[in-house]
């Protein structure tokens, strides 16, 4: 899809598969492995002729003091202008909350991403690319009354999610039919399927969004791939998610 950003979980080839197959492909890219004994982490990259590197921060997500090891990687990024000096920033952080039962841990881990894009964004527009590992409730339009949900936090803390937005401009919302996607991750367990969305394209400051790009048919999906996902065509038990984003 020619994207000037990537986003990307549960990394653990870092330097030996993604920077070095990306890198002729045009893009420049930063990683943040979770602490050990965690192999995996979190990639950020971006198209080095549309984008300038600026400055990071990676923000361990443990303050709850428990186990996990999850990691935020927050990498401001220079979009130049037509004239020296006319240029814009924007910050984009990938990060990937614990899966655990229940949201208590997530929820934490929410604040803390929150707080670490409060201090560092300063002002700057705002990109979340996240797998919160929780699910999105419907119903949940542009803004949240109470923040049940991790989903539901980060409407509350002003961020907007790109495909509800997309999905509420065309009406989606006054048809009762607020359920967009209708999955990103659909895993063929033994024990039975495990759908869910719980991964998102979060936006604040001034960001606005143009299109994103729907999921494969779930009738299709179910009909030829009888282990959902992974499968021979999409590499991954989740789905990638593709938005048109506007500073």
């Amino acid at each position: 899809y020619d994207c000037d950003v990537l986003g990307v979980c549960e990394v653990d080839h870092y330097d030996d598969f993604f920077a070095p197959t990306l890198e002729p492909e045009g893009y420049d890219g930063a990683y943040k492995r979770k602490r050990s004994p965690a192999k995996d982490g979190v990639a950020i990259f971006w198209r080095r002729r549309r984008l300038e590197e600026a400055l990071r921060r990676s923000v361990f997500l443990d303050r709850h003091k428990g186990p996990g090891s999850q990691v935020a990687l927050l990498q401001r990024l220079h979009v130049p202008g037509a004239v020296a000096g006319q240029g814009r920033n924007l910050v984009v952080c990938s990060t990937h909350l614990r899966a655990s039962k229940g949201d208590d841990i997530r929820m934490q881990q929410a604040a803390e991403v929150v707080s670490a894009l409060s201090d560092f964004a300063r002002g700057d527009p705002q990109v979340i690319l996240a797998d919160v590992n929780s699910e999105a409730p419907i119903g949940s339009g542009s803004s949240a009354v109470a923040a049940n949900t991790v989903f539901e936090y980060f409407q509350a803390c002003g961020y907007r999610c790109a495909y509800r937005e997309v999905h509420q401009s065309l009406g989606g919302f006054v048809q009762g039919d607020s359920a967009f996607p209708r999955f990103t991750t659909w895993a063929g367990w033994a024990s039975g399927d495990f759908r869910s969305v719980c991964d998102h394209i979060f936006v604040a400051g001034g960001v606005q969004v143009a299109s994103v790009l729907d999921v494969p048919c779930e009738r299709r999906l179910a009909e030829t791939f009888h282990e959902r996902l992974p499968n021979s065509e999409y590499p991954s038990d989740h789905m990638s998610l593709v938005a048109d984003l506007a500073l």
